[in-house]
């Protein structure tokens, strides 16, 4: 104990040994009246101190070297832990173990140094990571808990913190793990020791390996809010979806369809039987490589702030998992492709050389690419707790520092450097967590780099790098400002940042004060995009305008969406930004429509399009034109496309038809287009109607306007798939219903219908001769019929010889083969079979887009892949001379143009070019020439 004379050393007042083994942890009980040591024998020797330190009991319920000690309040009990990760408790009157620890559940402990337990368990990492816990301790407030573990990280959490998704900061100072622990026991254990002073002013850490003592400093968040709760006002829905989560409701009903009919062995399986002559197949893969040609769909109804400028005024979007670079000039473009999810977040460095994109995925990756010509420069290390997907990305003025922000619950940050700038050399420096709520924008505001600010959900914050550690402060709204959410920010100059509000207002940011300074009224509606410029700012907002401001905010000119031609479906803008020349600038409104405005004149030029809301389903190439395609989705609307071209050659409004669309067919001849309606739950008025539709031409036009042929309604649900015969007398609608209904292809009357299935039908293909007709079932069957009186025919060997025009069925004998021998859990929602037979195109729910050959019966068969898709591709099909492949997703409405580009000629022709090809000869030609090829030879 201590002399009474401060200026001697401590006296010793009592020597005892009772173990051979090293003493490793010792705790005085709350009261004083016990002592208890851990030792390296495994055993727990208690004394108390008031009975001239007699041994009062030995608890020896542990099996491993004790490494740490805690008594209850009342001092009654022990909590204690060993380096074989064991927790147990003891009664230290009684000296016995307590062989539960529900029996102390409700009692307070008196400290917490052991690193398990309840309070502490959000400290626990993955086995996988290698992450041991080896100390903690917790602050006498017990609002603080700090731990630290084996690679000599110190991390804070609030007290307590059961949830392992708690959040935490983390410090770095201390070594971490050796391999060599021959002279020095602790070598390679990390931080071994960690307390608070007692009055929380200080943590003192103790390394094992580096012998070194750290003196913390624990400073409390001097921000104090004054501001008021925005309340109605300040509320979104926006918000909710915004960082890519707007299909989040399709998706889950879309997961509890598929689990209602999931199965491990498939029904189809059981009934499919093999022809009579087995053709021969081609286990090579097709000679034939895809090359992504054009991308539709500028991903923005819940994303934005991911429309950007390059160095040389083309143009940066996501679309599906690919980051797509646009030349205006030339309608071209070039592609960064990698991605394992869909693209949600991206950004540019200044001088528009670097780009950077984030992925939606369970374990999102951060790619660093070329900003001209999409080529891979780095993937950013991977931070494991950033999970879920990348909402924010931002780049430092000098290009030298990138932010990530997760979608993990406490949205951590990721902070990563590059010395050369060419991030090649990316290296990862420091993470944190930081707010529960939703952070949509990150901004480095720095001169060259820090401090970063995080806006969102009704709170802002300023980060700061010190050392390996990003230092996080509070920023304060103020007196008379409504704590709402901020949508988006712009670095205005070097002491203010400018962020945009729920409420249309401007809310100004000091730099130095870190408060919210002042707030300007600028639009009628939220701003949603806010972009600096040289003459000041620019501001894009839900009510449909363009503000240009300058140096004082004072508005100096503005732009209404409405004036651009072709008009879009929802004019709010959900990304704006400028070019470096500032002649130019870019807008996406949230229907996913791209235009660029020149500043001088206003002209606005429509640069890429797609639908815009839900899901998009209905793709449909033309049966005689290989340049035109359909598609259509939830939005009503019916876009007919030119592949060389690269645009939209005519749209329809999606008043015209008037329902969500989610299957459509061409007649044969390509001289009208039947729509089927249904599938948006909440509009149900025409579920179960089929439309047909025509569309004019003039020799200046190829493609004129989409107008009303015909319209009825026979099906009582949404209706799934339609398809034509051969001769195009008739065509067959799948619904909802269970049924398919047979309609005359003239006058459109009910032909047949055919028996109820058990589950709704979702693909269809005729007969050659137009005598049968096979459907897919959801519930994975494969049921043929009789066209004529839609009788279900029951023995499948009955038709094992009939040659069908298409096969957009998943299932049967010539598709197994691109089913996997063991179920992946990921649905082939598509095929498509190549007009000259011997190809098949197949697409499913990860994303995943493949060529095979036809048939294909073996799971070893050769496939050639192309990247693009990360998710649920909805519709694959080829162009009616096989030039290209047409592709759509599902959920995320991109519409993907790949080019099949031969490697070289062989002996079926695949590899010549399109031009040298013999005509494609009719489907009942095809199938034959493939049963009897060998007969050929």
């Amino acid at each position: 104990q201590p002399s009474k004379d401060p200026t001697k050393d401590l006296a010793v007042v009592h020597e005892d040994r009772e173990s051979q083994e090293w003493v490793r942890t010792i705790c005085y009980s709350p009261d004083g009246r016990r002592m208890a040591i851990g030792c390296e024998d495994n055993q727990i020797y208690v004394y108390d101190t008031k009975e001239n330190w007699s041994r009062t009991c030995v608890l020896n319920y542990h099996s491993a070297p004790i490494t740490a000690l805690d008594f209850t309040e009342d001092s009654l009990y022990m909590q204690s832990t060993d380096s074989a990760g064991a927790l147990h408790f003891g009664d230290v009157l009684a000296g016995v173990q307590i062989p539960t620890g529900a029996a102390l559940r409700d009692v307070k402990w008196a400290n917490q140094t052991c690193p398990l337990g309840w309070a502490v368990k959000g400290m626990q990492k993955p086995e996988s990571t290698k992450v041991e816990v080896t100390a903690a301790a917790r602050s006498s407030s017990k609002k603080l808990v700090v731990g630290a573990d084996n690679f000599g990280r110190v991390s804070m959490y609030h007290h307590p913190a059961p949830d392992t998704e708690a959040g935490c900061i983390v410090y770095r100072g201390h070594g971490g793990v050796t391999n060599d622990a021959s002279t020095n026991p602790f070598k390679g254990t990390g931080v071994t020791r960690m307390r608070f002073s007692a009055n929380d002013s200080h943590v003192i850490s103790l390394g094992g390996g580096d012998r070194a003592v750290f003196q913390w400093r624990v400073v409390p968040d001097p921000s104090v809010e004054e501001g008021d709760k925005a309340g109605e006002s300040g509320d979104d829905s926006e918000v909710e979806v915004d960082g890519g989560e707007g299909p989040a409701l399709e998706k889950e009903e879309y997961a509890e369809q598929q689990a209602k009919y999931f199965t491990a062995v498939k029904p189809w399986v059981q009934t499919t039987v093999a022809p009579s002559r087995l053709p021969d197949e081609n286990l090579e893969p097709p000679n034939v490589t895809l090359e992504l040609e054009h991308a539709y769909g500028q991903r923005s109804a819940d994303v934005r702030g991911c429309l950007l400028y390059n160095a040389n005024g083309s143009v940066l979007f996501p679309s599906a998992a690919v980051g797509v670079v646009y030349d205006p000039a030339t309608n071209a473009q070039s592609f960064h492709i990698g991605h394992r999810g869909d693209v949600i977040s991206m950004a540019v460095t200044d001088n528009g050389l670097v780009a950077a994109t984030g992925d939606s995925h369970a374990q999102p990756q951060v790619r660093v690419w070329d900003a001209m010509t999409g080529q891979t420069l780095a993937v950013l290390p991977r931070v494991a707790q950033q999970r879920r997907g990348i909402s924010a990305l931002a780049f430092s003025r000098d290009g030298k520092w990138c932010a990530s922000v997760g979608q993990d619950t406490h949205h951590t940050v990721a902070a990563f450097t590059s010395y050369n700038g060419q991030w090649s050399d990316a290296l990862r420096v420091a993470t944190t967590a930081t707010s529960t709520q939703k952070v949509l924008f990150a901004l480095f505001i720095g001169p060259v780099d820090f401090p970063l600010m995080l806006g969102g959900v009704k709170h802002a914050e300023f980060l700061t790098l010190n050392g390996r550690t990003l230092m996080r402060r509070r920023a304060v709204f103020g007196k008379q400002r409504k704590i709402q959410p901020l949508l988006c920010a712009a670095d205005f100059n070097d002491s203010l940042v400018v962020t945009g509000t729920v409420t249309g207002h401007f809310y100004l940011w000091s730099k130095d004060k870190v408060k919210c300074e002042r707030q300007i009224y600028a639009h009628d509606g939220p701003i949603y995009a806010v972009a600096k410029d040289k003459a000041g700012l620019v501001s894009g907002s839900k009510d449909g305008y363009i503000k240009l401001w300058d140096h004082e905010l004072k508005e100096i000119g503005s732009y209404s969406v409405l004036d651009a031609v072709p008009t879009p479906l929802n004019c709010a803008v959900h990304s704006v930004t400028v070019d470096m020349n500032s002649t130019k600038m870019l807008l996406a409104t949230k229907s996913g429509d791209m235009y660029e405005i020149v500043k001088d004149s206003g002209t606005a030029m429509l640069l890429n399009e797609c639908h815009s809301s839900k899901q998009l389903l209905a793709l449909a190439t033309h049966p005689t034109d290989p340049d035109l395609y359909a598609t259509a989705g939830d939005d009503g609307a019916v876009r007919i496309w030119s592949a060389s071209l690269r645009r939209c050659l005519s749209r329809s409004s999606p008043d015209l038809v008037g329902a969500a669309i989610r299957a459509m067919a061409w007649y044969p001849d390509g001289s009208a287009l039947v729509v089927g309606c249904g599938g948006d739950p909440a509009a149900t008025a025409k579920d179960g109607t089929f439309v047909v539709l025509e569309m004019g031409s003039t020799p200046a036009q190829k493609v004129g306007a989409i107008e009303i042929k015909h319209e009825d309604h026979k099906a009582k649900l949404p209706i799934t798939d339609i398809a034509f015969c051969q001769d195009g007398s008739m065509f067959a609608i799948a619904s909802e219903d269970c049924r398919i209904y047979i309609h005359d292809g003239k006058d459109y009357s009910i032909r047949a219908i055919c028996s109820k299935t058990t589950s709704p039908s979702r693909s269809l293909d005729w007969s050659t001769d137009t005598k049968y007709l096979r459907a897919a079932t959801r519930a994975f069957e494969l049921i043929f019929f009789d066209a004529v009186d839609g009788r279900a025919i029951t023995t499948p060997a009955s038709v094992r010889d009939v040659k069908f025009g298409t096969n957009n069925t998943a299932l049967g004998w010539s598709v197994q083969g691109i089913w996997p021998q063991i179920d992946d859990g990921f649905d082939i929602q598509t095929v498509d079979k190549s007009k000259r037979g011997d190809v098949l195109a197949k697409g499913d729910d990860a994303g995943n887009i493949r060529l095979v050959h036809f048939p294909c019966t073996n799971q070893d068969a050769g496939t050639v892949a192309a990247e693009g898709h990360a998710t649920h591709v909805a519709k694959v099909r080829f162009s009616a001379d096989d030039s290209r492949l047409i592709t759509c997703g599902g959920f995320n409405r991109s519409i993907l143009q790949y080019k099949v580009v031969p490697n070289g000629a062989d002996p079926n022709g695949i590899g010549s070019n399109i031009a040298d090809l013999p005509p494609v000869p009719p489907a009942d030609e095809t199938d034959t020439a493939l049963e009897a090829k060998s007969d050929d030879k």
